[in-house]
This record gives C-alpha cells, sequence and structure tokens, in this order.
C-alpha cells in the first residue's frame, strides 16, 4: 500500500496540484494537514476526489489548520476527530481542527497537525507541549481500543527529531522545532510504542528534509527541515501481525513548480496485515 502524509498549505489554493497528485501516483491512502477551510467549504470540493475513487473525510472550522483523510480503500470508519475527554481541538485563540483519525481495515490512519509553537516561552509554544501532551493520552486510548489494529500517525509535527534533520543548527539556536521540550514530548510518544519510519528506512545518503521556507531561495539552497513524520505502532494484542517498509521517501518535485505548498509529500510504501 502506498501511504502519502503532505501539508498542502491551503486546500483551495493547492486542490489542482492535490487532485493531480493523487491522479499520477494513487496513493491508497492520502493525510492532508493545514486545509485552511471550514467543513461546508471543504464540500463544495468533494467532487473532485470521487471523481477519482477517493472517499475523503475533512476536519476543519476555519482559515487556519484543519486536516483531512483521502482514501481509495472502501471499508472505512472516522473513528475520532479531535481529542476527546476535554476541549476536542483546543488552541490559544480558538478551538482549532488538527487530529482525525480513520479504521481502514486492519489499520488506524491518524492525520495530525502539531501546533507551530512560534517563539519559545510563549503561550503558542506552551499550547503545542500541552497538545503533544494530549496527542500521546489521545493515542494511548485509541491503541487500547483498536488492539488489534496496526497505527500509522502522519502529519507536520513542527518538530525536527535530530540536529541532522535542519540544514543547519547552529541557526536554530533559541528557536522553536528544535527545543529540548519538543523533542522530548516526541521522544514520550516514541517510547509509548511508536517508531519514527524514516529514522529506520530512510533513503541513504539524502536528508528527509519536507519543509523549506518560501522566502530566500530556501529549497534551492538546501535550507529545509525535517518536520512531516510518519509514526507506526504494532497491534498491542495481535500476534501474527506484520508490516514492512518497502520504501520511505519525499516527494521533492512537488516542492518546485507553479504555486507549491512549503511541504513535500512524505511517501511510504509499505505491506501490512
Amino acid at each position: 500500500m502506498l501511504f502519502v502524509t503532505w501539508n498542502v498549505n491551503s486546500l483551495r489554493a493547492r486542490l489542482v496540484r492535490v487532485t493531480s497528485f493523487l491522479e499520477r501516483n494513487k496513493p491508497d491512502i492520502l493525510c492532508m494537514q493545514e486545509t485552511k477551510m471550514q467543513n461546508g467549504q471543504f464540500e463544495s470540493m468533494r467532487s473532485e476526489f470521487t471523481a477519482l475513487g477517493y472517499s475523503v473525510f475533512h476536519h476543519g472550522n476555519g482559515p487556519w489548520n484543519g486536516v483531512a483523510i483521502a482514501t481509495l480503500v472502501k471499508d472505512v470508519e472516522i473513528v475520532q476527530r479531535g481529542f476527546q475527554g476535554q476541549d476536542p481541538d483546543f488552541g490559544v485563540d480558538r478551538k482549532e481542527c488538527r487530529f482525525i483519525a480513520a479504521r481502514v481495515n486492519s489499520l488506524i490512519s491518524v492525520s495530525a497537525y502539531i501546533p507551530n509553537g512560534r517563539e519559545l516561552g510563549s503561550i503558542h509554544m506552551e499550547n503545542k507541549l500541552a497538545w503533544l501532551d494530549a496527542l500521546k493520552v489521545n493515542l494511548e486510548a485509541l491503541r487500547e481500543k483498536y488492539s488489534n489494529c496496526h497505527f500509522l500517525v502522519e502529519g507536520d509535527f513542527n518538530i525536527a527529531p535530530l540536529d541532522s534533520d535542519v540544514w543547519d543548527i547552529a541557526a536554530f539556536e533559541g528557536m522553536t522545532h528544535v527545543s529540548e521540550a519538543e523533542r522530548e514530548k516526541l521522544s514520550n510518544l516514541l517510547n509509548s510504542g511508536f517508531v519514527d519510519l524514516w529514522q529506520e528506512n530512510g533513503e541513504v545518503g539524502k536528508s528527509g528534509f519536507t519543509w523549506w521556507d518560501y522566502r530566500s531561495a530556501s529549497y534551492k539552497r538546501g535550507h529545509g527541515m525535517r518536520i512531516d513524520l510518519a509514526l507506526y505502532s504494532p497491534p498491542l494484542i495481535h500476534e501474527n501481525h506484520s508490516f514492512s517498509t518497502e520504501r520511505i521517501w519525499v516527494d521533492r518535485s512537488e516542492r518546485e513548480g507553479e504555486k507549491p505548498s512549503d511541504h513535500a509529500p512524505l511517501c511510504l510504501d509499505a505491506q501490512l496485515n
């Protein structure tokens, strides 16, 4: 199966690129982040996906954030939108739509968009760290509930796990995305039973950068970060489960050409049962 995660940075602005990508590559599951629209607005473009054979599920409430899952698989059930046991989608200034989970046969597929944090010591950073705690709690609850399912959590984590995941760690001193606090929260999630599939299987000799700033010719200069991740956890009780990564790569061609997102898709070819 082909799995893709992509921060599209406005689905309205990138709809042609997204549908063209689907038509060319036919991923079984596409997780999208930063759709930047309400659910009602999304309905006006649903037919663009169904025409290509995709069922698509969206969670959004305004011009910021927003997540979605599109799939060719017919046996799909949305199991959660937002977080449980608290404000479903909490943010500094508003409710935010950053989490959606679907059961796709024996897989729970999650599209997640972790808050940016903006600045160390800010209320936005406090919210980011709290959101990461809530992500771990919600995933643990889902894993208990769907203990016979594989879990694949994909999305824009706004965290570079390692110093080598940014173009120059010295340039990020005192900045978000690389701070000890953020990396500790990510490590806590990984230690709960997930693996970072790029670290396990990434292309030898190539960076896993998925984001390049629009400014300062960052893409051409190679000034990027690996902040879009695919995290996998096996079923808790299924002794005969199997999951094998055939290939994981970044489709850098989608960061080129006309009107690209500032993110490129992270693509995963894997077999599971």
